[in-house]
C-alpha cells in the first residue's frame, strides 16, 4: 500500500488540499503519541485514505487547529484534533509498517538487509505499543502465506494478490461492525489486490535483475511483454472498477470534502500510478 494510494493535487480545491494535509499531520501526532515518535518516519500519505475511509463510516467529526512541529519549525500548519479514527489509523499503520519491513527483509539478501533490520527493530517495538494483537495475527497469518508461494515461486499472481487482499481487508475491517465494516473490507480487499498486481509490474525488471520472486518470472515464459502489460492494467481496472462500487456506498453526503479526496484518489490517483501500462503509453514506471 506504501506509496500507491494518493491524490492528484492539482484537482483539489485548496480547502480539500489543506484537509489532506492536515490529516496526515493528525496522524502523525497520534502515531507520536501511541507506538512512538521514531514510528512515525514510517507514517505514509496512504494512511491519510485508511483515515479518510474510516471516517466516512464511523461518523467522528474532525476539527483542525494550527500547530508548530520540529519538520515545520517556521511555519504554523493545520493539524486535526486527534479522534478515535486517527488514534486506529496511527496505531495500525505502526503495525503495518512493521509487517512490510519484515516481508521486505525475507525478500532482501546481502547488506541491503542491514538498515531493514534496524526499521524492524523500532518496528518491533511500536507494533507492541499498538495494541493490535488480533490484527497482528491475522497479517502475520497472511505474510506467512504469501512467503511460502514466494519461496514455491508460485506461478499464480491471483493467489499472490489474494493475500494482499486479505491482508488489507483485515485492516480496513478492524474495529468496525455490520454494513460498515462489510464495505470497509471490500475496499481493503480490491486495494489490496490493486496494489499487488502494480507492485510486480512496476519491479519486473528490478526483480529479475536482482533474482528476487516476482510472479510475473513464472508465467508463461517469464517476460513482461506488450500482452503482459495489457492483461495487467486490464486487472487493475478491474479492481478499481470493484472498489468503485463499495467507495460509493459510503455517505459521501456526510463529508462532502473527504468525499471528494476519496475520489480523486480512485479516479485520479491511482490511475495516474498505473499509467505506465496504459496501452498506448511510453512504458516508463513511475519515480
Amino acid at each position: 500500500m506504501f506509496g500507491y494510494v494518493k491524490p492528484v493535487v492539482a484537482e483539489l480545491l485548496v480547502k480539500e488540499h489543506e484537509l489532506y494535509r492536515a490529516l496526515y499531520c493528525g496522524i502523525c501526532r497520534a502515531m507520536q503519541r501511541h507506538t512512538g515518535r521514531l514510528s512515525a518516519l514510517a507514517l505514509s500519505y496512504d494512511s491519510v485514505f485508511y483515515a479518510l475511509v474510516r471516517m466516512m463510516l464511523t461518523g467522528d467529526a474532525c476539527t483542525a487547529r494550527r500547530f508548530h512541529c520540529a519538520v515545520h519549525p517556521c511555519r504554523c500548519r493545520q493539524c486535526v484534533e486527534e479522534t478515535p479514527t486517527l488514534a486506529f489509523t496511527a496505531r495500525a499503520f505502526a503495525l503495518l509498517a512493521y509487517g512490510r519491513v519484515c516481508d521486505e527483509q525475507a525478500d532482501r539478501r546481502g547488506l541491503v538487509r542491514l538498515p531493514l533490520f534496524f526499521a524492524a527493530r523500532v518496528l518491533r517495538r511500536a507494533a507492541r505499543r499498538a495494541k493490535l494483537p488480533v490484527l497482528q495475527a491475522e497479517m502475520e497469518e497472511e505474510l506467512a502465506a504469501l512467503s511460502v508461494l514466494e519461496k514455491a515461486c508460485c506461478p499464480s499472481l491471483d493467489r499472490v494478490a489474494d493475500c494482499s487482499g486479505r491482508l488489507l481487508a483485515a485492516f480496513f475491517r478492524a474495529g468496525l461492525a455490520g454494513d460498515e465494516r462489510e464495505t470497509a473490507e471490500a475496499i481493503g480487499f480490491h486495494l489490496g489486490r490493486f496494489v499487488a498486481i502494480a507492485d510486480a509490474a512496476e519491479d519486473y525488471e528490478k526483480d529479475k535483475r536482482a533474482g528476487n520472486y516476482n510472479p510475473y518470472l513464472y508465467i508463461g515464459d517469464g517476460s513482461f511483454d506488450e500482452e503482459a502489460r495489457r492483461a495487467a492494467y486490464e486487472a487493475l481496472c478491474g479492481e478499481l472498477l470493484a472498489m468503485e462500487n463499495d467507495i460509493l456506498r459510503l455517505p459521501h453526503e456526510r463529508y462532502p470534502s473527504a468525499g471528494n479526496l476519496i475520489k480523486n484518489i480512485l479516479y485520479l490517483g491511482l490511475r495516474e500510478r498505473i499509467a505506465f501500462l496504459a496501452p498506448g503509453g511510453k512504458g516508463e514506471t513511475p519515480l
